[in-house]
């Protein structure tokens, strides 16, 4: 598994950036500014499966409008995502050839960026009806092809499973900046809630965790949502106190759940601590393991397995 490189990688990179790497950052951010902007490989113009034709409204307005605005900071958006983009590396369809029942999926947001993804279609069969839909929003430096194959338990329970690039990453276009992939998401959810799905299914993993929850604060609709080791604040990095992962949880906890890990360190306990207690006040499943590290990064397949068996059993027992 490439995960451990990934998330080291990414570290790596991080602790250079706070330090002053002057160099680096110059780098960055010329390759943040060109590369940047023609992220996504954009097909050939053909419509996919899942993707909605953009209203009349949407046609008129500016392609990436929803990129102006840097709220976690003009420089950290900028740079950070060009740090992510170049651990993350390029698509590769070849990861996902092999998946019975895998489809390539798109998606056109309100400004009219294309976002790319994938959907494991529920039992691999489209004869069988599915229980549900499940949303997978992955963590920094991650490419849905890299993510779909890890779930497809998922998808052999019944589920339409549903994971996509982020905007500007992988075979998504854009610019990647936290407002404009925060409305992706919400704009996603209410796509596939318009599908007339029977369970609506929610799995955030890290950053992907943090979208999640500003989804759920901005109130979409959902039957239920696990969230998988976020960390309680984000403003430490810049960003507006009110998309505070801890800001975001619901009053009523009861349709939210969450893992963490002792073995975290790439968000470490002292960094989700104040989100579990929080959740757990307000009636949410909180699940701590001691033997659990980052998500996809448990070494130990035992724990692995056991972190899986979770995410199935707390969507399988809760289905309509």
């Amino acid at each position: 598994m490439r995960w451990p490189l990934c998330e080291t990688l990414n570290e790596a990179l991080t602790d250079r950036l706070a330090l002053g790497g002057a160099a680096l950052a110059a780098m960055m951010l010329v390759w943040a500014s060109g590369v940047e902007a023609s992220a996504g490989d954009g097909g050939d113009g053909a419509m996919m499966v899942g993707e909605r034709s953009p209203t009349p409204v949407e046609e008129r307005v500016r392609t990436g409008y929803l990129e102006d605005e840097a709220v976690c900071g003009f420089w950290t958006e900028r740079l950070l995502a060009a740090l992510y983009h170049l651990v993350a590396g390029r698509p590769n369809v070849e990861r996902v050839q092999s998946i019975r029942g895998v489809e390539r999926v798109s998606f056109i947001t309100k400004d009219g960026r294309r976002l790319g993804g994938y959907k494991l279609r529920a039992h691999a069969d489209e004869g069988r009806q599915p229980r549900g839909y499940l949303l997978i929003a992955q963590g920094n430096a991650m490419l849905a092809d890299q993510v779909a194959g890890e779930f497809r338990f998922l998808q052999a329970d019944g589920f339409d499973v549903y994971v996509y690039d982020y905007r500007g990453y992988g075979i998504s276009e854009g610019r990647s900046r936290f407002l404009a992939i925060r409305s992706d998401y919400i704009e996603i959810i209410e796509q596939l809630n318009r599908a007339g799905y029977a369970s609506r299914f929610l799995y955030g993993m890290s950053l992907g965790g943090v979208f999640m929850l500003n989804a759920i604060g901005a109130d979409v609709d959902y039957d239920a949502a696990l969230i998988d080791s976020p960390p309680s604040r984000i403003s430490s990095y810049g960003c507006p106190p009110q998309y505070d992962p801890v800001a975001n949880l619901p009053e009523d906890g009861a349709r939210l759940g969450f893992i963490f890990g002792h073995r975290d360190t790439v968000v470490p306990p002292g960094a989700w601590h104040e989100v579990s207690e929080a959740a757990r006040a307000r009636g949410a499943v909180v699940l701590e393991r001691e033997e659990f590290a980052h998500p996809l990064m448990d070494r130990d397949l035992s724990a692995r397995r056991a972190r899986f068996e979770l995410v199935r059993a707390f969507f399988a027992g809760r289905t309509r």
